[in-house]
């Protein structure tokens, strides 16, 4: 296989620093990125990437320069790994609407406006990656994360329609939903849920102090190794490894604890599909009973 050049955003923490890594360790190029002071990717500059400054919350015309200068400088992309986010403790109850916004401002319309800045080059090209880091907790809400849960499930919908749209030029989105890994997410998420703009609730005084507890206990304890989760990632990109000879799917989940957390609610689902048929069923306009299914079924049919 020819060599890919990965750009990953995030690499100041969490998997991004594993990723460039690996892609360097599969004699593939990696761009790895930033906010702020960029001596913090010194090290992975002497690892042999190519490193930028790059914050997913600057505007888009900001974002689309910086792409623009990296792929003039270090020459076409293949794979965007959209990395970077962050956990955020809090319950709905309590979380200020600021503390919604500035997540959703990195987690979901960083990857967005990544993905926006990538997209014509990839047309042009008629192939590349567009790779998101999802979570088992966009797939089943966790009390105490639950912003963080939803800029998650956000991001499910954005990948399941780009997919789509991105299919016809060679582009694929792919979406993995590790459970929770043992980086420095859970320790931020307790910093998070200490600055988080908020307003206490006394009635909620007990679920606080579950939360609380819950993220302490995960720290040091988490199931997820991180490195084994991006080689797979990475394997999947790349078509060896464990996907070598395999057809890749669009998404997948990672770790014992994704599918402790994942199944119960999937299969819960498919019963409830299967008693409530009936009554889903009810729904329909009277005119439909009998008739051929609808064009614009088959058409979402289609593109599923």
């Amino acid at each position: 296989m020819a060599p890919k050049t990965w750009l990953i955003t995030g690499c100041t923490s969490g998997f991004g620093a594993d990723f460039v890594r690996e892609a360097l360790k599969r004699g593939d190029k990696a761009i790895a990125t930033g906010r702020g002071d960029i001596s913090r990717l010194s090290t992975l500059k002497e690892a042999g990437a190519h490193v930028y400054t790059l914050d997913v919350t600057s505007p888009s015309e900001t974002i689309n320069a910086t792409v623009a200068e990296m792929i003039e400088e270090v020459g076409d992309i293949d794979v965007l790994v959209n990395n970077a986010g962050y956990l955020q403790m809090g319950l709905v109850g309590e979380l200020e609407l600021q503390a919604w916004r500035d997540i959703f401002e990195t987690n979901f319309f960083g990857s967005l406006k990544m993905t926006q800045a990538l997209l014509p080059h990839f047309r042009s090209r008629k192939a590349g990656d567009i790779v998101f880091i999802g979570s088992i907790y966009g797939l089943t809400g966790i009390s105490g994360g639950v912003s963080y849960s939803a800029t998650k499930f956000a991001l499910e919908g954005l990948h399941d329609a780009l997919r789509q749209e991105c299919a016809p030029f060679g582009i694929r989105s792919l979406m993995f939903e590790p459970g929770v890994c043992r980086t420095e997410v859970c320790k931020t998420g307790a910093q998070h849920l200490d600055t988080a703009p908020k307003k206490e609730v006394e009635e909620l005084a007990p679920m606080r102090n579950f939360v609380t507890a819950l993220n302490t206990a995960l720290q040091g304890n988490e199931v997820g190794d991180p490195k084994k989760v991006v080689k797979i990632m990475v394997d999947m990109v790349r078509g060896e490894g464990v996907a070598e000879g395999k057809e890749v799917p669009d998404r997948l989940t990672l770790g014992s604890d994704a599918l402790i957390a994942v199944q119960p609610k999937q299969e819960t689902m498919v019963k409830q599909w299967d008693e409530w048929k009936d009554v889903i069923l009810s729904t329909d306009c009277d005119d439909v009973a009998g008739r051929e299914e609808p064009e614009y079924v088959k058409m979402i049919r289609s593109v599923s």
